[in-house]
């Protein structure tokens, strides 16, 4: 038989096209095929992500380091400026820790975090960071403290992931044989370059929460998709990289304008002078529902996640993250409960205060309602106190009761161990007092 060229054309063609046939098939069995599953006790770390180390940061770590198998500390921050040659020169902030306070972890870890960059990834970028690292795992060795890895966490698009890798092979190759782990993003798992980047660790971190900002005051918002966070873990498990997964224990609150329009949000920190007529909404993490997701990972989970950082390590300063005991709670797989509470305390002068205790493991976030009442003795004064206010009105007779409603502030909460002061009344005389206290999602 004589091939003619034509015929030699079309066996080339169908060649190929078997060839990309198969490719397909194996890529789609690598990418559906089961990943193996175990079950058990669940690795749990921290991060603490607070660049001064206050007497709070001291205290959260020598009250609750030991808690964990391993914490991770923000140690160094980097962002880039232009030159006028139009080169990126790296701006550091290095976090000054209390290495004393570290020393009783079981294992230490050292986070650089690094802002946006939009230059070349081989050029003196790499080795900046490359000595940034190897610096800090000097100065942790200098204090007793062999790191156990050093963590990058970098506002990397996907588009640049090949890039990235370039840093992380230079970084590598300046703290061996320290590991070299990264954070990841859920929308990189199915990008090709992602899988090579995750190659050149030994683990990595996949964090499964973010704001998706809402356009509208009424539009729904999440700080963690936990149907999405599962998904993203199986996705994960099939590149059979180890990893961890970053759950979150903080949250914001998010400002809008008076039409409703998103305007920003507060976190740590001084709160924004947001204009008149400002809404404002609470976005937290859920207690509960990650503490049901846990127990869930603890029933049954890939085997190559293998374990959880909590960002991050409860400070009793913060006021937009848990508190320890709903953290502790949630890392048992408990669901925390707040326990509300409210006393009638005599103070000087007749005065009676009215006050609110939370003795559970959970917060409060929404008004309370609060019930004063008595028998056989007139009301002489009374003032509400703290956002509460006075909710009968004028009265048109004596008062044999008094009603007090929280303002529904999303900044406002009554965390676990926190008492507050609503209001303060005077009788005519001593008579037993009944109050009760109610919150509006309890």
């Amino acid at each position: 038989m004589i091939w003619t060229i034509d015929m030699l054309r079309r066996r080339l063609v169908l060649l190929l096209l078997l060839l990309l046939v198969v490719a397909l098939g194996v890529e789609i069995l690598l990418r559906f095929r089961a990943v193996p599953h175990t079950h058990g006790p669940l690795s749990q770390q921290a991060y603490v992500w607070q660049r001064a180390w206050t007497d709070p940061v001291r205290n959260a770590l020598e009250q609750h380091g030991q808690e964990f198998s391993r914490i991770v500390i923000l140690s160094a921050q980097v962002s880039w400026e232009k030159r006028p040659t139009g080169e990126p020169h790296p701006v550091l902030f290095k976090v000054r820790p209390d290495w004393d306070r570290l020393k009783p972890a079981t294992e230490v870890g050292l986070a650089i975090r690094i802002n946006e960059f939009h230059d070349r990834f081989d050029g003196p970028s790499a080795e900046f960071l490359a000595n940034l690292a190897a610096e800090l795992c000097r100065e942790a060795r200098e204090h007793g403290i062999a790191p156990a890895e050093i963590q990058l966490d970098f506002d990397c698009p996907a588009s640049k992931l090949a890039g990235y890798r370039l840093w992380v092979q230079r970084i590598k190759v300046a703290i061996a044989p320290t590991p070299v782990t990264i954070t990841a993003l859920p929308a990189w798992l199915d990008r090709r370059d992602f899988a090579v980047l995750a190659g050149e660790c030994p683990s990595y971190v996949l964090q499964v929460h973010s704001l998706e900002r809402p356009a509208h005051f009424a539009d729904a918002a999440t700080l963690c998709e936990l149907s999405a966070a599962r998904l993203a873990i199986e996705r994960a498990a099939r590149m059979a990289v180890p990893f961890r997964v970053a759950l979150p224990t903080y949250g914001y609150v998010l400002a809008f304008d008076s039409a409703g329009q998103y305007l920003g949000l507060d976190a740590e920190g001084p709160e924004h002078s947001w204009p008149e007529g400002t809404q404002k909404r609470w976005l937290g993490a859920d207690a509960g529902a990650l503490a049901d997701f846990l127990r869930d990972m603890k029933a049954d989970r890939p085997i190559a996640l293998s374990g959880i950082i909590w960002y991050r390590l409860p400070v009793e300063s913060d006021q937009n993250n848990w508190r320890w005991p709903t953290l502790q709670a949630v890392m048992q797989g408990h669901r925390p409960t707040a326990v509300l509470a409210v006393s009638i305390i005599p103070g000087d002068a007749g005065v009676l205060e009215v006050v609110l205790r939370n003795s559970g493991d959970g917060e409060i976030r929404s008004p309370i309602d609060v019930t004063v009442e008595w028998t056989n003795a007139e009301l002489v004064a009374h003032d509400p106190l703290n956002g509460y206010e006075d909710t009968q009105g004028p009265p048109d007779e004596p008062r044999r009761s008094l009603r007090f409603r929280g303002n529904a502030q999303p900044d406002e909460r009554l965390a676990p161990g926190d008492s507050k002061t609503i209001a303060w009344l005077r009788l005519d005389h001593d008579v037993p007092i009944h109050a009760q206290a109610l919150a509006a999602n309890h």
